[in-house]
């Protein structure tokens, strides 16, 4: 893992960052490669014990799978519906260090209500664990949060999380072509 660019600290958050991007680029092969890539941030710097790993629901849930299964950690998933829930049974948050991970494509207004939903269980702590994530949202959200990590921060618009994943960014690149040939077709 490369060592980290910035520790930021603000009155309540602490936020490690790995690298600034100002457009979007092949960063992670997958969610699943960025992961496990947070999984090694994490490994080192967690200082919590006895944590929760809640992964929103998609791809969300593919970051998070690596990562809870190297920290031991009970995974839970949670629904990014109109109003967040559960998957599974109800986990047990309270006095517990609870670890959010996201892909970074989640919307403000549902991490919002995530963020609420989670902080009506009484954590011990809250952590934000992110592959990327556009800088005018981090900066939003941080006191939401005791500690963050990211490993990539995008500076500059626009914002797409899916473009920093190869898999991704080839499937969008394909649709994108296909949609000009289809085109082509119908004229």
């Amino acid at each position: 893992m490369k060592k980290k660019e910035k520790t930021v600290t603000t009155e309540t958050t602490e936020t490690t960052v790995i690298k600034k991007a100002s457009k979007p680029y092949d960063a992670f092969e997958n969610q699943a490669e960025a992961g496990r890539m947070l999984l090694d941030l994490l490994y080192d710097d967690l200082s919590c014990e006895n944590e929760v790993i809640l992964g929103m629901e998609g791809a969300g849930a593919v970051v998070a799978e690596p990562v809870a299964r190297g920290l031991k950690s009970p995974l839970h998933i949670i629904n990014d519906g109109r109003q967040p829930a559960f998957n599974s049974e109800f986990p047990l948050i309270e006095g517990r260090c609870a670890v959010l991970v996201d892909d970074g494509s989640i919307n403000p207004a549902v991490l919002d209500l995530t963020i609420e939903l989670i902080r009506s269980m009484n954590p011990a702590e809250l952590h934000f664990c992110v592959p990327v994530f556009p800088s005018p949202v981090m900066k939003e959200i941080s006191t939401s949060f005791d500690r963050i990590y990211c490993l990539v921060l995008q500076e500059e618009p626009p914002f797409c999380a899916a473009h920093f994943y190869r898999n991704e960014r080839e499937a969008y690149e394909k649709e994108k072509e296909n949609r000009k040939i289809e085109e082509t077709i119908c004229q």
